[in-house]
């Protein structure tokens, strides 16, 4: 049987706008709006997506946070039942300390980020779908010891069929500096998806070294 490529084509347009306020120093908005109309080689059918967005923004020096909402619509002509609408929300928190002054450098600095995303997809079918994800990131760095970071996160919510979506994951990880040329790291992470459903299950745990070198 003779090979048959499979081809297809793609028009996409996308638009970004970033606005900051001089009055408020520190805050910014953006905009995006997208869209992309596809076909593939040997079907009638025709891909449609849309996307529009938001995202608020607020930087201090010590602290920074955003809110963010992001909606997208699909569809596909030939298969109109799984056309779906998807809501996204999203926030975040983040905080730093250091030792730093107005004429001396930090010694030492700390960072702390807390996010969140909720999403809903509705589809055309009268089906649902949600995950709402939460992470945690807080890493650190001493000028004489080295640094670390710790990564906590966790989901939950349920798929079009209605079947328990769980994962939830960490990483750790130290390293330092040996000389000017090369440093060490020790980190371990792991993974913990969809244990109600033995189908899908899925658990992974890593643990290594890493060692570089700069040439």
């Amino acid at each position: 049987t003779p090979y048959t490529p499979f081809t297809g084509t793609t028009e996409a347009a996308n638009l970004r706008a970033q606005f900051t306020f001089p009055d408020v120093p520190g805050l910014g908005l953006g905009l995006t709006a997208g869209e992309s109309r596809g076909k593939s080689s040997g079907s009638n059918g025709i891909n449609r997506s849309q996307n529009q967005g938001a995202n608020l923004t607020y930087v201090k020096p010590a602290w920074s946070t955003s809110l963010g909402y992001q909606n997208s619509k699909q569809s596909n002509s030939i298969a109109a039942s799984s056309d779906s609408r998807t809501d996204t929300w999203t926030a975040s928190y983040g905080r730093n300390w250091s030792d730093a002054t107005d004429v001396a450098p930090a010694s030492w600095m700390l960072n702390a980020t807390a996010s969140g995303n909720f999403q809903r997809q509705h589809l055309d079918s009268g089906a649902s779908a949600t995950l709402n994800t939460l992470n945690l990131v807080v890493s650190g760095e001493r000028s004489s010891w080295g640094r670390a970071s710790a990564i906590l996160g966790a989901s939950r919510g349920h798929d079009a069929t209605g079947g328990e979506l769980r994962q939830h994951w960490y990483q750790v990880e130290a390293g330092r500096a040996l000389n000017q040329r090369s440093g060490i790291a020790l980190y371990i992470r792991a993974m913990s998806s969809f244990q109600e459903r033995s189908a899908i299950a899925y658990r992974d745990k890593t643990a290594g070294v890493r060692l570089s070198y700069a040439f």
